[in-house]
């Protein structure tokens, strides 16, 4: 784990085939959309997984990141993660 702008960032270490490593891909690759489908999940794992999508997805590949609560308990989520995502 390292700091960054004095937060926390996660390394992931990934495995990859040698074939896959050798495959080239187009440079013009479509937008993608994230879909986080949770049912009462602590609000920081729901912080963690957002910021964690969009710090290792290239800016230009993300178009948008969706949350979906399938019927929690508590509706905990939707106002302190806009809340907290528009500070940062």
């Amino acid at each position: 784990m390292s700091f960054k702008h004095g937060r926390a960032v996660t390394h992931i270490i990934t495995v990859v085939e040698k074939k896959c490593k050798e495959l080239k891909y187009s440079k013009e690759l479509p937008q993608i959309s994230i879909i986080f489908i949770f049912v009462n999940e602590a609000l920081s794992v729901i912080l963690r997984s957002v910021h964690s999508a969009v710090n290792h997805t290239p800016t230009h590949l993300l178009k948008e990141i969706i949350l979906v609560d399938d019927n929690s308990d508590e509706a905990i989520v939707g106002k302190p993660v806009w809340s907290h995502l528009q500070q940062n």
